[in-house]
C-alpha cells in the first residue's frame, strides 16, 4: 500500500508478506523500501525488527514490541498444495 507517482510508489510505503507481515517505511528514489528507519511487522501485530533494509530485505538493527498492535487483516485461508484437495473435513489425495 502506498502513493505511485509514473507507476513507482512514492512516500510511505506498506508491503505485507505470505505470512501476514508487513515491511513499512519510506522508499528510496527507486521505489524501493531501502534504507535505515524501516520496520518489518511480524504476523502477531505487535513484535517489529527495526533498521536498515535492502529491497525490502532486513539487512541489521533490532527487535522492539510495539506498545499498541497494529490492527491486521486476518490471513487468508490456507490452501492445499496441488495434490491434494479439500472436501470439507475430508482431505483426498490425486495421484496422477
Amino acid at each position: 500500500r502506498g502513493r505511485y507517482e509514473h507507476d513507482k510508489p512514492v512516500g510511505m510505503a506498506e508491503v505485507f508478506d505470505e505470512y501476514n507481515g508487513r515491511v513499512i517505511g519510506f522508499v528510496d528514489g527507486n521505489g524501493s523500501l531501502s534504507g535505515d528507519d524501516i520496520v518489518y511487522i511480524f504476523p502477531d501485530g505487535r513484535t517489529a525488527l527495526a533498521g536498515t533494509f535492502v529491497d525490502g530485505e532486513f539487512q541489521s538493527g533490532r527487535y522492539g514490541r510495539l506498545r499498541v498492535p497494529l490492527e491486521l487483516p486476518p490471513p487468508p485461508p490456507p490452501q492445499p498444495p496441488s495434490p491434494m484437495q479439500s472436501l470439507g473435513a475430508v482431505v483426498v489425495c490425486v495421484f496422477a
